[in-house]
């Protein structure tokens, strides 16, 4: 039989090891569902991203050039409109460089709400 000084040393393991998994769960997430905490990709415009109609189109005068971060499968994710996400969304100079961009991923809208970003 299990003596009770012997039952508490399991008990205070047991803790210690549902202790750690769950910081560890909470740490390689951004918003606990599983989703990364940053997504890597090269900045495009949206508008010019959609000219499939040829020269004549004007998709950038409907959508306006909006910097979108395009992955390595080709899906589009789109900036929340925050004071750090303006540069990404708004300066033309970042097209075409490749970016990590961190932050609140919505994986069901393709939105990330932008902590901070950086080259890579």
């Amino acid at each position: 039989m299990i003596r009770s000084k012997e039952m508490r040393i399991f008990q205070f393991i047991g803790v210690i090891i549902l202790v750690i998994g769950t910081a560890w769960m909470f740490s390689i997430s951004s918003d606990g569902s599983g989703a990364p905490a940053y997504i890597e990709g090269e900045l495009v415009c949206y508008g010019c991203e959609l000219k499939c109609g040829g020269p004549t189109s004007n998709t950038c005068d409907y959508y306006e050039h909006k910097g979108v971060l395009r992955d390595a499968h080709g899906d589009f994710w789109y900036f929340e409109d925050t004071p750090v996400a303006k540069p990404l969304i708004q300066d033309e100079s970042l097209r075409g460089k490749q970016l990590r961009v961190y932050g609140k991923i919505n994986e069901e809208t393709h939105t990330i709400t932008v902590d901070r970003w950086r080259e890579l």
